[in-house]
């Protein structure tokens, strides 16, 4: 948890479902973070089974 507060501002972490606890996130409100969510969700395994096609995807900009 110190190194992750430490880390500079512009890092972006991923991470999965040990990540979602309620002190963690609030002790971390300033790291940037994308969730890894698990596959064996209801929601998970429906976008899975989502052609690319029928998504309507977003550009954030040019680097993505």
């Amino acid at each position: 948890m110190s190194e992750l507060k430490q880390a500079p501002d512009d890092l972006c972490f991923v991470v999965d479902t040990a990540f979602y606890d309620s002190d963690k996130l609030r002790k971390l409100n300033q790291v940037k973070w994308i969730p890894r969510v698990p596959a064996t969700l209801k929601e998970s395994k429906a976008w899975l089974k989502t052609q690319d096609a029928e998504i309507n995807w977003h550009a954030i900009d040019d680097n993505y």
